[in-house]
């Protein structure tokens, strides 16, 4: 080891600054609490797109349900209107307008 540092200065500076640092017990104490916080923020942020990831996921679902929802109810009343049923009755059954069931 001391054959690498003989030659570069800048390296055995930061030896040396390593070394004092590992005996310091105050600013091993304020490495750790830095440590400490790091970690704490990585989980932190790590929860946080778990749950924007979930969040988008459910909007994403909630989407597309309603979408197979709604066609799903627009072609049971366009079904009604071709057997014959009144307007008002397939407004009642299936929710939706007059105008919605006469573009059917």
């Amino acid at each position: 080891m001391t054959y690498l540092l003989k030659d570069d200065p800048i390296r055995s500076g930061t030896v040396t600054a390593y070394r004092t640092s590992t005996r310091n017990r105050e600013l091993m104490e304020q490495y750790e609490a830095r440590m400490k916080r790091l970690s704490d923020e990585a989980t932190r942020i790590g929860i946080a797109y778990d749950e924007g990831f979930k969040e988008g996921r459910d909007e994403a679902l909630k989407k597309v349900r309603d979408a197979a929802l709604k066609e799903t109810t627009r072609a049971t009343a366009q079904k009604m209107k071709m057997a014959g049923a009144d307007t008002a009755f397939i407004m009642k059954i299936t929710g939706l307008s007059a105008d919605e069931i006469g573009t059917l």
